[in-house]
């Protein structure tokens, strides 16, 4: 009997009714079970699924601007990265071509064939590249996001200046 009263007193779930979670799983799904080829969804098109969904056109403007927002970081985040490769690339060939020569210069002055002075400059400047290589490489974390954050500083104030500059020199002229 206590089973019974159990079961009774919990109440099935309303197959009606949907949380949040749900209705945005539910959606996705279809949205790409559909996959007609198309790119995407126009921005007409977005704005009659939220007056259906009964979005407020203000929360939808807003919710937009969070979600470009949000892409333009991470639009800069990959020419961050692209630049700390690039930079990295250089680096990696600068490494390879001095400790080429140093090595060779090494191993042809040195008594025997045997290296001798080059292994400690090839190991410590391992080393620091070793770890440049790490940090370049590392996407996340509190390091990466305030390296990410100086670069873009940096950037934008950049922009400003020149800004500044191409207003001054409009001014003259």
């Amino acid at each position: 009997m206590a089973t019974s009263s159990y079961s009774a007193s919990v109440s099935a779930p309303n197959p009606d009714i949907y949380s949040q979670e749900a209705v945005q799983q539910i959606l996705q799904l279809a949205m790409a079970k559909k996959g007609d080829g198309s790119d995407g969804f126009s921005r007409s098109q977005l704005q009659e699924m939220a007056v259906e969904l009964g979005i407020d056109p203000d929360d939808l403007q807003w919710a937009e601007g969070q979600w470009q927002e949000v892409q333009g970081i991470v639009q800069e985040q990959q020419v961050f990265a692209q630049e700390q490769r690039q930079r990295w690339n250089q680096n990696c060939i600068k490494f390879a071509i001095v400790n080429g020569f140093l090595v060779a210069l090494d191993w042809s002055t040195g008594q025997g064939g045997h290296l001798q002075w080059s292994v400690v400059i090839l190991l410590l400047w391992g080393m620091g590249f070793s770890l440049n290589t790490w940090k370049t490489f590392q996407l996340q974390g509190e390091a990466y996001d305030r390296r990410f954050q100086q670069w873009r500083m940096r950037k934008q104030l950049k922009k400003s200046v020149k800004s500044l500059v191409q207003q001054v020199v409009d001014r003259i002229n």
